[in-house]
């Protein structure tokens, strides 16, 4: 038996949905313009590739993922969590 993911998400198109989960401490504006998460973002946005900010957060991560995983069976997509302090340039295609 080959191992295959349990869910893959697509839309209309046969394109699969994306959404970044974010948590941050910083504010939603010094998350847009001085972390290296946000400018490695700038590079994959497009209408499949979505971001779910949770700026100026004090909520545990665990608690934040949930509601994440728990919206996307209502919104089905594939889930990407990322810390604030990550680039990714050269690395995720989108």
């Amino acid at each position: 038996m080959k191992n295959s993911p349990s869910r893959v998400f697509h839309t209309g198109e046969g394109v699969t949905k994306i959404k970044i989960v974010v948590a941050t401490r910083a504010s939603k504006e010094n998350f847009m313009t001085q972390t290296a998460t946000e400018r490695s973002l700038q590079l994959l946005r497009s209408a499949q590739v979505g971001l779910h900010l949770h700026a100026s957060n004090a909520t545990g991560l665990p608690e934040l993922y949930d509601r994440a995983i728990k919206a996307s069976a209502q919104e089905p997509c594939a889930l990407v969590f990322m810390r604030d302090d990550l680039s990714s340039a050269g690395r995720l295609r989108a």
